[in-house]
């Protein structure tokens, strides 16, 4: 114990008497350690972590996909009545639940926000078990068709629109029009499953009867939802194989013979499709986090060769004091003991920086990629964190110990008391240093090429051209609160006030009763009305004034008239991307939906790249209803949603505003992950490049000080300085290209093993790319070498041979 006491005594006396070096290697090794604990900590939770539900391998969400003459897949969502039907007759699950995503406005509080809001079956709170901060969720109380208006609100909607209101149970709220008694709050630990979008969290649970599908979606089995979802538990003794044979059996049988009689869909069938909870919520976003673990292992890497070679810096330095106790008989096992101490009370230090570290990147993580990557708030300090850091720090004590300690050439150390020699240093072996440079090398080259290969491909995602303008222009989304029957002509007339009464604001450029570019199109069924040819294009309603307003260019025909709008024709505009598909001149084509007169098309404009979308897709675009509530604005000067919505008030009562946003914002949104994975990408490879750069030169100015005096002698004799800095290029040029080498197979072997982790980037460009990684990797290792002879060089032959 004594001995255990003393050698810890004298590590902290040797660390404190470097405080420089000893804080660089603190400060290094936990912001590593930090930054790989986090990412390591984030890879556990979407790959291997149980969903918190009880059970939570049970529960599969079930989609309905709408497969083609041709086998192929032309939607995967929901028919509204194909929904309840499942739901009503399956017998594969022993609970289910139904699910509608919306937004609305809570008209009863003075601010009126917009909140997020799932209407629901009672299932939902069975299936996940949902805890409860106070009341009870939704029950048998309303089930489906009772038609009770009760409301359960999340933990953060109570703090932040109810401030905590320990009464809330006694209260009602008015969302569009309807008042809701409010039933029960769920608990601050719940996390719901990000079914319809990634950061997504539902503010209020309403019951499902009151979801705001109109009467034609409630009962058409043609027409799909994307905010629709079903789940359920599987039961006992039913695999999930069985139980989409089961569904398919059950919808498809069904579907045909609602859509029959319907020309397009002969030769279509619908199948059921079944995924795991766990893999719906966390689709790809694995791969991301994949990408990110194997940068930061690469930086922590690098980090501890850069390390290492101040640790066998330190060592020479210590080389006298190690005689010293050699020479009274301390074993070399006891001095690699002692090292260990000094290492390991550095790593320590380091790891628990690490951990706080490690709680500051959850914390980044959730407030910057709560959109891009599911499960983030549940991102805390567990025991899988702590059992990586305490492996992690055993792991690099031991290895760092054993650098340091390798270059002690153990039988000189009691000589060189005796001869009082200095020691010259640790000399390191050559085979040692080309292993560290290979590493370096392969580990820096890798990442550097990968980087740039993200980056690049973000920075082509961000510049491309969408094919129309968002500047200046706003989306406006209303909401209906008086639940009055009123006629589609009332509807229209009071959105044509709303219309007249914007377009009059200060500022007010342009106004368009149309949806947002940027939001989702819905699909459209049609065929032609010639050849029978069925299709499947994009659809969105829009007005006369849209395309002007966005800045997208007609190519031929003609646009829409206020005649056209206000008389609902049966006239399309098509983007070029559908006129392709249509073949000939499609101003001469007839479009049907198999039902009213076929649709004439009467212009074509340029087709757009959305964000996030594959290129080429087919769009069209018809005549809106004048009783759509929702319009584009476009002004010269910001206009605020408070001007709005007096505005608003001013013209009418029954309207409110439900969302106000400018499309540059949206832009914004859509665009955050390739923003994210250029900035990241682009910090990564400067730090890999320092970092690889420092390594290696520390490598290289140990090599050069253990030949110092081979060095003087060459430079006594005549040798230039250009020669004697391509002997050490030479020396270190074996390694730097072992490490290339390694690069290769690196590649090599994701490319085969991991094709479709990389297939969005294989491109011929990735040529170029790789011959920029080479030279970045080359002005490295040029520098890394020249520096430490530069600092030889400004010295004389003379000083070199004195001092060596």
């Amino acid at each position: 114990m004594n001995r255990l006491a003393f050698i810890l005594r004298y590590a902290v006396h040797n660390i404190l008497r470097k405080p420089l070096l000893s804080g660089s290697i603190v400060a290094s090794m936990g912001i590593s350690i930090g930054a790989l604990l986090s990412i390591l900590t984030l890879c556990y939770l979407l790959i291997v972590e149980p969903l918190p539900y009880q059970q939570s391998d049970e529960l599969y969400v079930v989609t309905n996909q709408f497969v083609d003459t041709d086998g192929d897949v032309q939607g995967e969502a929901y028919a509204y009545p194909a929904l309840l039907y499942q739901d009503d007759k399956q017998g594969v699950f022993s609970n289910t639940a139904t699910m509608y995503y919306s937004q609305d406005i809570i008209t009863s509080l003075p601010s009126q926000p917009a909140v997020n809001s799932t209407y629901s079956s009672p299932g939902l709170f069975k299936l996940l078990d949902v805890p409860m901060q106070l009341g009870r969720p939704l029950d048998d109380r309303e089930e489906l068709n009772r038609f009770a208006p009760s409301a359960v609100l999340s933990y953060e909607a109570w703090h932040d629109q109810f401030s905590s209101d320990p009464d809330i149970l006694e209260r009602k709220i008015d969302i569009d029009g309807r008042v809701y008694s409010i039933v029960g709050v769920t608990a601050r630990t719940f996390h719901e499953p990000q079914l319809s979008e990634i950061g997504r969290n539902t503010d209020i649970w309403l019951p499902w009867d009151f979801n705001p599908s109109d009467d034609y979606r409630r009962t058409s089995w043609s027409s799909i939802s994307g905010a629709i979802y079903w789940m359920g538990r599987l039961s006992d003794g039913t695999s999930p194989s069985q139980a989409e044979q089961l569904l398919t059996g059950l919808v498809d049988s069904r579907w045909q013979q609602e859509v029959a009689g319907k020309a397009f869909f002969n030769g279509w069938t619908v199948r059921a499709r079944m995924t795991s909870l766990r893999d719906f919520i966390t689709g790809d976003s694995t791969h991301m986090a994949v990408l990110l673990l194997i940068g930061v292992i690469g930086l922590t890497i690098i980090s501890c060769v850069n390390i290492s070679c101040l640790m066998m810096s330190r060592a020479a330095e210590q080389q006298k004091s190690m005689a010293i106790q050699a020479s009274v008989g301390a074993r070399m096992r006891q001095l690699f003991a002692g090292k260990l101490a000094e290492i390991g009370l550095l790593i320590v230090v380091s790891t628990l920086i690490a951990l706080v570290i490690a709680v500051l990147g959850f914390k980044v993580l959730q407030t910057n990629m709560a959109t891009v990557l599911p499960r983030v708030d549940e991102l805390t300090l567990n025991g899988v964190t702590v059992l990586a850091a305490v492996l992690i720090c055993l792991m690099l004590s031991l290895i760092l110990t054993w650098l340091s300690t390798s270059a002690v050439n153990y039988n000189n150390l009691a000589g060189m008391v005796q001869s009082g020699s200095k020691g010259g240093g640790l000399h390191l072996s050559k085979r040692k240093q080309q292993i560290l440079i290979g590493t370096q090398v392969a580990i820096a080259s890798f990442l550097i090429f990968c980087n740039i290969t993200l980056s690049l491909n973000a920075k082509r995602i961000i510049d491309t051209d969408m094919g129309f303008k968002v500047e200046g222009v706003a989306r406006l989304l209303l909401d209906d609160t008086s639940q009055s029957d009123q006629t589609n002509e009332q509807k229209a007339a009071t959105l044509e006030a709303v219309r007249v009464s914007l377009a009059s604001l200060p500022g007010s450029e342009a106004i368009s009763q149309s949806g947002s570019p940027l939001a989702s199109f819905s699909k459209m069924a049609l065929t032609n009305a010639t050849n029978g040819k069925p299709y499947v294009p994009l659809r969105k309603s829009i007005d006369q004034d849209y395309f002007g307003m966005i800045q997208q260019r007609l190519v031929s025909g003609r646009n829409f008239t206020a005649q056209d709008i206000r008389a609902g024709s049966r006239r399309m505009i098509i983007d070029e991307n559908f006129a392709k598909e249509l073949g000939g001149d499609p101003l001469r084509t007839r479009l049907s939906t198999g039902t009213g007169e076929p649709y004439e098309v009467i212009g074509v404009v340029t087709g757009i790249a959305l964000p996030n979308e594959e290129a080429g897709i087919p769009r069209v675009y018809t005549p809106i209803g004048l009783d759509s509530s929702y319009f584009l604005l476009k002004t010269d000067s910001p206009i605020g949603r408070e001007t709005i919505v007096n505005r608003l008030k001013e013209t009418t009562g029954n309207l409110i505003v439900n969302e106000y946003e400018p499309l540059r914002n949206a832009y914004r949104l859509a665009l955050f992950k390739q923003v994210a994975t250029l900035s990241i990408s682009a910090a990564l490879t400067v730090l890999i490049v320092l970092l690889s750069g420092l390594g290696i030169y520390g490598i290289v100015n140990n090599s050069v000080r253990q030949r110092r005096f081979e060095l003087g002698t060459r430079m006594a004799i005549g040798a230039k300085k250009n020669q004697l800095l391509k002997l050490i290029v030479r020396q270190n040029l074996l390694p730097i290209s072992i490490g290339v080498l390694i690069q290769l197979v690196l590649l090599a072997t994701v490319y085969v093993y991991k094709m479709e982790l990389i297939a969005p980037y294989v491109s011929t460009e990735l040529v170029a790319v790789f011959a920029i990684n080479l030279a970045i990797v080359f002005v490295i290792a040029v520098n890394a070498c020249y520096l430490p002879m530069r600092a030889l060089f400004s010295q004389s032959p003379a000083f070199v041979l004195r001092n060596e």
